[in-house]
């Protein structure tokens, strides 16, 4: 009795499970969901953050990381990478405090300075390049050797090629700047100062003359990018002169040490406005080098859009000798760079000054 019993359970259950394979289930009315699709994973934010990196130590001691110290000549090397495929350049951006959101890819209103970097030939590749803090420094401060310590925040933005800041940015770099021990020398000192606009003749168009000038400063090595030293805007007409006293550099050392190579352009801007101190097109003044002409040529194609640059761009010539006679015999030198162009004849005047 009890295997006939097995017997029927068995024959029972078999039934109910081809039962269950040869039904199909009921399928819900509606569109169907392809699921293959819910297991693609989309980046996270993280990691398309750019990442920004500063150099601390040498040799065999260096490593790299978010957190260093500003040396005594000013200038700290950095390395960088981003994953966002839609970059076109990049930014760095220096700030005295820390930037507002590192969510928003905006300059903040503390920037001290910034430039543009260009992408590296193969994407997501690493890059390197150097920050100069004479500039932030002097911006900050009003001199390059501020008496008091500080902290500085660097980051990078993605911009793609409309100009359009792209998320996420990098988390900030943060550099400490303490001013040096007592009996610390820098050794000697001359500044570069923006003098004077002299306008000789004014341009062949009517009425006064809207004069921009665009002062740029470029490192000696190429590669990387110039970066803007003073730019503003003049209402000229004959024998007009207008006085600036702008400084614009510090050389300094116990040495001549030609760390910027300063080039100048004038612009005629009767019809074309203000529009382009930011280049929307994120090339910017690529750096030369010591090959002065290419770097003009750079400055010209930037700048001078629709052929209304008063001549062509002028270098400001800083020799050892300079030096030798402003930063060691105390001399004030006069420099005077000539634009002649579009009808007109212009002076843009330099100063060098001892400390």
């Amino acid at each position: 009795m009890k295997s006939a019993a097995v017997t029927r359970l068995v024959n029972v259950l078999v039934a109910l499970a081809l039962c269950a394979v040869s039904v199909p289930a009921a399928r819900a009315a509606g569109p169907q969901v392809n699921r293959d699709i819910l297991k693609i994973k989309k980046p996270h934010p993280e990691l398309m953050r750019p990442i920004l990196e500063v150099r601390e130590g040498s040799g065999d001691l260096t490593k790299w990381t978010r957190k260093g110290g500003i040396d005594t000549d000013l200038v700290k090397e950095f390395r960088w990478r981003t994953a966002i495929s839609q970059a076109a350049f990049m930014r760095y951006e220096v700030a005295l405090e820390p930037f507002p959101d590192t969510a928003t890819p905006l300059p903040a209103k503390n920037v001290l300075t910034w430039n543009l970097l260009k992408m590296p030939a193969t994407k997501g590749a690493q890059s390197v390049f150097a920050i100069n803090f004479k500039q932030a420094l002097q911006n900050a401060f009003g001199t390059v050797k501020p008496g008091k310590s500080a902290t500085f925040y660097v980051r990078l933005v993605a911009f793609d090629s409309q100009a359009n800041p792209l998320l996420p940015v990098s988390l900030p770099v943060v550099l400490s700047y303490a001013p040096p021990a007592a009996g610390t020398s820098f050794g000697h000192s001359m500044f570069v100062r923006l003098k004077g606009l002299k306008c000789v003749k004014a341009t062949s168009g009517l009425g006064d003359d809207e004069i921009r000038i665009d002062i740029r400063g470029a490192s000696p090595t190429a590669g990387g990018l110039a970066h803007p030293l003073y730019s503003t805007e003049q209402s000229m007409n004959d024998g007009k002169y207008f006085g600036f006293s702008k400084q614009i550099w510090e050389f300094n050392g116990l040495g001549f040490d030609r760390d910027v190579l300063i080039v100048a352009a004038l612009r005629e801007y009767d019809d074309q406005g203000l529009a382009f101190s930011y280049h929307p097109s994120g090339t910017g003044l690529e750096n030369a080098g010591t090959n002065i002409q290419a770097l003009l040529s750079n400055f010209e194609e930037v700048v001078c859009d629709d052929d209304d640059c008063v001549g062509w761009p002028q270098y400001l010539a800083i020799t050892e000798a300079d030096w030798q006679n402003v930063a060691l015999q105390k001399q004030t030198l006069t420099k005077i760079l000539t634009f002649k162009g579009l009808g007109g004849h212009y002076e843009l005047i330099f100063e060098l000054r001892p400390k």
